[in-house]
């Protein structure tokens, strides 16, 4: 259950705000019994059980430390050094057929490169 990030909190009813803390703490309490209390799991010996061997979430106590101790959390850097070109729209565009247009009036101008022959080429009849 999850509450979309663009509906207002402010109109939930106070019931509702409560239901969901409950909800939230107890996925908390039960990713901690699971890391650190752990579980019994039962132990077989040819088709009986034996004993009991207690089992720990590794991945449930990695996420707990991330949460509590800024040392094991993931460490992320942020790169705010621009190294390549920047656009910059001087005006908007317009409509589509002004920017067609203008594009057009650009191509006319500018020459068309020539691409060089292959020296082996067939010559059409």
């Amino acid at each position: 259950m999850s509450l979309k990030r663009n509906f207002p909190r402010s109109r939930l009813k106070p019931q509702a705000i409560r239901s969901i803390q409950i909800y939230r703490h107890r996925i908390m309490m039960t990713v901690h019994n699971r890391a650190i209390e752990g579980w019994d799991e039962p132990v077989f010996y040819q088709g009986r059980v034996v004993g009991k061997m207690r089992k720990y979430s590794d991945r449930m106590l990695e996420m707990l430390a991330k949460k509590e101790i800024p040392g094991f959390r993931d460490k992320s850097e942020v790169d705010v050094n621009v190294s390549g070109g920047v656009l910059v729209v001087h005006k908007p565009a317009g409509t589509k057929a002004d920017w067609m247009e203008s594009h057009r009036q650009k191509q006319l101008s500018e020459p068309q490169a020539q691409l060089p022959q292959p020296e082996n080429a067939i010559e059409a009849e």
